[in-house]
């Protein structure tokens, strides 16, 4: 699940065909690793380690966006987390809250904040609304995706 295609319809429609199924069926040579590595996952104390690991990222990355005056929610589990971003000031044709549920959704505050953290500060963001469907929308104008399964010197 990596990558993107942009073409014609007619090269398209076969390709989301592929995709839909090669989901599915994993190679087997990788399906025998994955079994090897979690059969011997403790004895290199690997999952210990990366709940660590991922925890103290996830805190760094609360403690960085506090800073910038984001207000993150944290998360028990996984490597995303929404921040808050009613203090960021951003240009956008609607008072926060208010847009209409049937904006385009790079009109929406989320993206004039995700693009603005990427152009200003080099952060890049995902932004919460393109997770909800139309009519709850509204519900993350103030809310960005952030990733923290990242090196310590990108989070810095």
């Amino acid at each position: 699940r990596v990558g993107y295609v942009i073409g014609p319809k007619a090269l398209i429609n076969p390709l989301v065909r592929v995709h839909q199924a090669s989901n599915f069926s994993t190679p087997t040579p990788l399906q025998v690793a994955t079994a090897i590595a979690f059969e011997r996952a403790d004895d290199y104390d690997y999952f210990a380690q990366f709940k660590a690991s991922l925890q103290a990222k996830r805190d760094k990355l609360c403690r960085l966006l506090r800073v910038a005056g984001l207000a993150p929610i944290v998360p028990q589990g996984g490597y995303f987390l929404l921040a808050d971003t009613t203090k960021v000031g951003a240009a956008t044709p609607f008072p926060l809250w208010e847009a209409p549920e049937d904006i385009p959704l790079r009109d929406r505050r989320d993206f004039a904040v995700c693009r603005l953290l990427c152009e200003r500060a080099g952060v890049t963001a995902i932004p919460a609304s393109a997770f909800f469907s139309q009519g709850h929308r509204h519900i993350t104008d103030s809310m960005c995706r952030f990733c923290f399964c990242k090196e310590d010197d990108t989070l810095d």
